[in-house]
């Protein structure tokens, strides 16, 4: 999960064959680190709070007390421990494990602000980014070297809302990064271009670009020319 999401976070559980149980209660929520290392326990307050329904949900409300003491990058398992009576006998130690796997943050780091050139850019001009092609190349020049973790992608809009991926061109510097040729769709009249890293968990760092304004222009120039004809009679 991203960091939007670890900000929202609930656990939930359900207890299976709670018809046949009675006086069932949460002892302890724990989250342990993939390899075995890190753990961290739910506080009684939060873990005294959880109430279970009759049909054995539960829910774990979100709180800074256990999100903030997960850290980014790992894998967790979810040990819920139970106590309870089952067909007339005391149980304790009966559990339910899940897994979760934290990754709130954006590896590759941008300073500065970046530019950006579309191709196709036709007109009078021919870097305006003003054209009537709506299918473009991007080309992004970055203002300091980017390296991106293997879950990370470098990622282009017209439109805030359709992402295109754009990879490194020069491997020397990694400063130079482009989409695949006219894989980018322009809207319709004047718009702006954005650049965002994203990972798969869904965290997103946003890139500050100059020059970044286009305008698509697909409506035909209303100019027209007027023309007079003048006969002259000569006569005989």
């Amino acid at each position: 999960i991203n960091a939007n999401e670890l900000a929202a976070a609930t656990i939930t559980g359900k207890i299976a064959n709670q018809s046949n149980a009675s006086d069932v209660s949460i002892t302890e929520i724990k989250f342990i680190s993939g390899n075995g290392g890190t753990q961290h326990i739910v506080g009684d307050a939060l873990k005294n709070a959880i109430s279970i329904d009759t049909d054995g949900n539960w829910t774990l409300v979100n709180d800074a007390s256990w999100t903030s003491a997960l850290d980014s990058d790992k894998a967790y398992i979810v040990q819920v421990t139970l106590s309870g009576t089952l067909l007339g006998n005391a149980m304790n130690g009966l559990g339910q494990t899940s897994s979760v796997t934290i990754d709130n943050t954006i590896t590759a780091t941008l300073a500065g602000t970046h530019t950006v050139t579309i191709s196709n850019d036709t007109g009078i001009l021919d870097n305006d980014r003003i054209t009537n092609d709506s299918a473009v190349k991007v080309s992004l020049t970055l203002a300091s070297a980017l390296t991106l973790s293997a879950d990370e992608t470098l990622q282009v809009s017209a439109d805030g809302a359709n992402w295109v991926e754009a990879t490194n061109t020069d491997t020397n510097t990694n400063t130079a990064w482009a989409t695949a040729d006219d894989a980018v769709t322009l809207a319709t009249g004047a718009n702006t271009l954005t650049a965002r890293v994203i990972d798969t968990a869904g965290n997103v760092t946003v890139l500050a670009l100059s020059d970044n304004d286009y305008t698509l222009d697909t409506v035909g120039s209303s100019a027209t020319l007027n023309t007079t004809v003048t006969t002259k009679n000569t006569g005989n």
